[in-house]
């Protein structure tokens, strides 16, 4: 079983709070820390500070500063991939049935596709793959990150320092205090 010390961080850029809520409450459930934007400016400015570990990326976004014929998605997710070098990797979820959608996205380079309304186990099942490669198909994953405990602000400080005035250490434990 592999041992993850860190929870892993998804961007949803989805403008449907509904479907941006439903996701939220799933993937936190399975244990990931969620970020939501609403349209692709502010996604891209999430992803600038908090560098996720996936991104959840609706095709169908508000316009951005161009119109994109097959969906803004895709040019935020081309901006991800030049942002974070292709390392970054992104999953669309789309409402359109439009063709031609799903080759563009293996063409440049998602990690998953899926067309609303969706399996939502399929899509946990796709992003525990491209966040957890290693985990052997069917084995779980163990996230013991709310466990961990916050660094002791005491350690390393003279312990005759957390005494009473006056009372030393050896003389504290004579007494019995």
């Amino acid at each position: 079983m592999k041992i993850i010390l860190k929870r892993k961080t998804i961007l949803i850029v989805e403008d449907d709070e509904k479907i941006a809520l439903a996701l939220s409450v799933r993937l936190k459930a399975a244990g990931y820390e969620i970020l939501v934007a609403k349209d692709g400016q502010k996604g891209l400015a999430l992803a600038r500070v908090n560098w996720p570990d996936l991104v959840l990326l609706d095709i169908g976004l508000p316009i951005m500063d161009i119109w994109m014929p097959l969906g803004v998605g895709y040019s935020v997710a081309r901006r991800l991939k030049r942002m974070g070098n292709g390392c970054i990797p992104f999953i669309f979820i789309t409402a359109s049935r439009e063709q031609g959608l799903k080759e563009a996205a293996r063409q440049i380079g998602a990690a998953g596709f899926f067309e609303k309304p969706f399996d939502a186990e399929e899509l946990l099942s796709t992003i525990n793959r491209v966040l957890h490669p290693a985990a052997p198909a069917g084995e779980s994953i163990l996230d013991l990150s709310e466990f961990l405990l916050p660094p002791n602000p005491l350690r390393g400080l003279d312990a005759s320092l957390l005494l009473p005035r006056g009372e030393s250490e050896r003389g504290a434990k004579e007494s019995g205090t």
